[in-house]
């Protein structure tokens, strides 16, 4: 939920579906929810990096699911005409449900998680040119281990708004 989604469009800045014309920002709330797969295996390290691993073991696995309160801000800075930078930082905090399969087993833990964007977008009459960048980070805490694991993107795009009526 955008709270002053009457001056702040984040759809101006990462879908272009609209024009932002001055600068505004906005507190964002919501829900997230994800699922996470990682399997890391230290099997083929030379024996002297081994040594520095935290136990015995060379295979974990963290699997699990976050169900999160995501709030944070985003803000739209037209800096010239025609010109847009975003950046959004939504940090959440929520319930992390762990599997069976699970490096610790199967407990449910505390989750703190990251989501940040930041864009920038030149509109030419009905022409659009963007370059964003996506964050999305999971910190899995507990007693015996610590691993954060995130999935970053880059896009650049250009296109042309076609009028429908």
């Amino acid at each position: 939920y955008f709270f002053n989604h009457r001056k702040y469009s984040q759809g101006a800045a990462y879908s272009f579906s609209k024009y932002q014309k001055r600068s505004a920002g906005s507190f964002i709330a919501g829900l997230t929810i994800s699922h996470q797969n990682i399997g890391l295996d230290f099997a083929q390290l030379p024996e002297d990096m081994k040594v520095e691993l935290p136990d015995e073991r060379t295979v974990y696995k963290f699997k699990y699911n976050d169900i999160c309160f995501l709030l944070g801000y985003g803000y739209n800075w037209v800096f010239k005409p025609n010109w847009l930078f975003n950046i959004s930082v939504l940090p959440s905090i929520g319930y992390k449900h762990c599997f069976r399969d699970n490096i610790d087993g199967y407990d449910d833990i505390f989750s703190i998680n990251l989501k940040g964007k930041m864009g920038l977008v030149y509109n030419h009459k009905k022409f659009f040119y963007g370059m964003s960048l996506k964050l999305d980070g999971h910190w899995y805490k507990s007693n015996n281990y610590s691993f954060f694991n995130s999935v970053e993107s880059m896009s650049l795009i250009f296109g042309y708004r076609f009028d429908i009526f």
